[in-house]
């Protein structure tokens, strides 16, 4: 033993020297010698033995600010520019950031699509799920016979069953178990007048490596519920390189399955889960064939292709064409012989055909239809139903004012426009006078339309603006309003919807802006008190801001409620700030003689306090009881029903088959003064083997919790309506420490060590 001991101190003594040493021969090498060696990139650097971190410190100590510039430098996958050489720096903040182009179905892991199953969810596991050592089989039969328990299946994949006896599952899917459980368990229970149910409730652990271009590899423990894409899902996903057409599962080194995103994007329905076995591996490869699609279609972007397939597949991908989309030209740019890129020109049918493969690197532009919409005329302002309408030879200016439902109240009559489209493509404009047309269609000056013609009428508030005014406050629609001569505060009041219920109507303050002749003082601000009654014909001027203010100490009513055993039960609204519970029972008629008066309870939403305990025998005693407490908005008072049993449930040794598995409880009568142990010990069949004796607690029927005392050997008195809880005893987890292998890391440093001794001596053989 002393001698492993003295062994484990010098080398860990070397270890310190061969550290410390490596930091000074760091510190002392030049950058631009490192370059006049020839060693520019980090591989040189690896290839001496420095580990990333190691590089990764050398760059932060001689280009410490590198973070805040993006540095372009003539060396390629070098550490970074060296000291004094000559850098071009362009700001962060002005360095345009070129974003990939995204693969179809490369964000599908990143998009909770498929969300990692854990056996504390409901397990409800596919017809095709794959049973093995580990997992737990529930079954019950209720009816004419009753039956419930859960088996775990051994090292050979059995469950074990009294009567039934050894059942061999393992390798078999879930649905192909239930069958042979069903004919089994037939054979010894009445199935016939009996109904059998047989679940999943605890998924084995295995473990899966995943590999390849992926962005988190390796190995992940997980429930077998989840399915390959779960997995994948878990380890953030493909990289922007990863094949999503050829993902390989293999088991003991041979591939077993392939998984194709694509087919599950467009037929989820269809596309049947890959279910792993513990040691698997998910080996993502390099994408081999991309096409790219644009123009109109519903996807555009990259998209990876099998060899075999063709314009077809990938239609069904893109997910067809917009309406706009030209079909008679596709424009096809492809790479032949890998020298040059040409275009050419198909239509659709030609793409459609099933001997038209698409090939790696191929880009298809879809390109738009002309949208210009043809046989129309446009009218737009001042008019009652704006918009477009058919061209018809011969129509002018008064019949497209007539089809469109007249001009409006504020058309201004002695202006219009037509914008008409030359025959060079340039547009000219047309004014007319609409008050001389209106009067007489026959006036020369009702002139014939074009197609294209687009006629604007204009309004009096486009040339005549009046100013606005400002309403704040207790008004049903505050904010700006224009401004109309004539206008009273009456109006203010009905533009704004109306006063709110608390608007205080003898204070209505209106600030005015009043105009000065004095240019020193070009402004100032004037204010009137106005009351509602008086004023209401009060005069407004233009800029005005009318502010209606708020009653002091107003509030709405305030409303608690009552729930349960009281003569009246429902809602009450308070009448002060110090109403109490009592106040309350009393207003409500009082309690029935059902009332369980030490099971009240008051669950409070302010301040988020939930549940208030309460004793209402001792505030009907008492009113200056602690119990009777001030009663807040929103309040719920639940004054429960008398309770004459109790009840017990946890780790006790009464199954009861009735409750499937599912809430092992049972009630019995009430006997004053006994303890919790004695219920438990008489009725509930005692403790069973995972029950935990020492804690034993009580829940009162208020939601008070009664824990027991003196290292659990005095177990808590019960009242009635108490719930008795045996909770289960709590499994110790150990954890093991990992092991240092020294000589590993002695070898290691050594070797990192030699190669910066190297280094360090070719730069001193070099200065010299």
């Amino acid at each position: 033993m002393s001698y492993n001991l003295t062994k484990m101190t010098r080398r860990s003594a070397i270890l310190f020297v061969l550290i410390t040493s490596f930091i000074n021969v760091i510190s002392q090498v030049n950058l631009n010698e490192l370059k006049r060696l020839g060693i520019s990139s980090k591989n040189d650097l690896s290839k001496l033995g420095l580990s990333k971190t190691d590089i990764e410190r050398l760059k932060n100590q001689y280009y410490p600010d590198q973070q805040k510039t993006e540095k372009v430098n003539i060396l390629t996958d070098t550490l970074g520019p060296i000291k004094n050489e000559k850098t071009v720096e362009v700001p962060a903040k002005q360095s345009k950031k070129i974003k990939p182009d995204s693969t179809y179905g490369s964000n599908i892991f990143g998009e909770s699509h498929f969300v990692l199953k854990s056996n504390n969810d409901r397990l409800i596991p596919p017809s095709d799920y794959v049973l093995g050592t580990g997992d737990r089989i529930s079954i019950t039969i209720w009816g004419a016979t009753e039956y419930n328990n859960e088996f775990t299946l051994d090292k050979f994949g059995n469950l074990s069953a009294k009567l039934v006896g050894r059942v061999n599952l393992k390798g078999k899917t879930f649905e192909e178990a239930k069958q042979i459980i069903r004919v089994r368990f037939g054979k010894y229970y009445n199935l016939r007048s009996s109904n059998i149910s047989v679940g999943l409730s605890y998924s084995k652990i295995i473990s899966v490596n995943v590999v390849g271009e992926i962005k988190k590899p390796g190995t992940y423990s997980v429930p077998s519920v989840n399915s390959a894409f779960n997995i994948l899902s878990l380890s953030g996903g493909t990289t922007s390189k990863g094949s999503l057409r050829n993902i390989e599962i293999r088991r003991n080194g041979e591939t077993i399955g392939n998984l194709d995103v694509y087919k599950f994007l467009n037929k989820p329905a269809n596309y049947s889960q890959f279910y792993l076995q513990d040691g698997d591996f998910i080996i993502v490869k390099a994408m081999q064939n991309i096409v790219s699609v644009s123009g109109e279609v519903l996807r555009n972007g990259r998209f990876e292709i099998k060899k075999e397939e063709t314009f077809s597949d990938l239609l069904e991908y893109i997910g067809g064409f917009s309406p706009y989309a030209n079909l008679e030209s596709i424009n096809l740019i492809r790479i032949e012989n890998n020298t040059k890129s040409k275009l050419t020109n198909y239509n659709i049918d030609e793409l459609k055909e099933r001997s038209f493969k698409v090939q790696n690197g191929d880009h298809y532009i879809i390109q738009k239809i002309k949208d210009l919409v043809y046989g129309k005329v446009e009218i737009k302002g001042a008019i009652n139903v704006p918009g477009l309408y058919q061209f018809k030879k011969g129509d002018k200016i008064y019949d497209l004012v007539k089809l469109s439902k007249d001009v409006s109240r504020d058309a201004y009559l002695q202006l219009g426009h037509i914008l008409r489209i030359k025959s060079d493509l340039s547009r000219e404009i047309i004014a007319f006078n609409l008050g001389e047309i209106m009067k007489d269609s026959a006036s020369s000056r009702n002139l014939n339309l074009n197609e294209f013609d687009i006629v604007r009428i204009y309004s009096y508030s486009e040339f005549e603006k009046n100013g606005t005014i400002k309403v704040n406050g207790s008004v049903n629609f505050e904010g700006e309003q224009d401004y109309f001569e004539g206008m009273t505060l009456r109006d203010v009041i009905l533009r704004s919807g109306g006063l709110l219920n608390e608007a205080d109507k003898n204070r209505i303050q209106i600030e005015r802006v009043r105009f000065s002749e004095d240019e020193n003082n070009p402004s100032y601000v004037d204010e009137f008190k106005l009351n509602i009654e008086k004023d209401l014909g009060f005069e407004i001027k233009k800029y005005d801001q009318i502010n209606f203010r708020t009653l002091p100490e107003f509030n709405f009513p305030k409303t608690i409620e009552i729930v349960g055993e009281v003569r009246f039960p429902g809602v009450y609204s308070l009448k002060g700030k110090k109403d109490k519970l009592l106040d309350m029972i009393e207003r409500s008629g009082g309690v029935t003689n059902l009332a369980f008066l030490k099971g009240v309870k008051i669950i409070r939403q302010e301040s988020s306090l939930g549940v208030i305990i309460m004793d209402l025998q001792k505030v009907l005693v008492n009113k200056d009881s602690p119990y009777n407490i001030r009663l807040f908005s929103g309040d719920k008072i639940l004054i429960p029903k008398n309770k004459d049993y109790v009840s017990i449930s946890g780790a006790i040794g009464y199954n009861l088959i009735e409750n499937k598995g599912k809430n092992n409880k049972i009630s019995v009568p009430y006997f004053k003064g006994k303890r919790a142990k004695r219920y438990v010990k008489k009725y509930a069949g005692g403790i069973n083997k995972n029950g935990n004796k020492k804690e034993i607690y009580v829940v009162r029927a208020n939601g008070q919790i009664k824990k027991s005392n003196c290292l659990g050997l005095i177990s808590p008195r019960v009242k009635t309506g108490d719930h008795i809880i045996i909770p289960e005893r709590r499994t110790k987890q150990t954890k093991q420490k990992a092991k240092i292998d020294w000589n590993s890391v002695i070898d290691n440093w050594t070797i990192k060590l030699t190669g910066i001794a190297t280094l360090y001596i070719l730069v001193a053989s070099r200065s010299n």
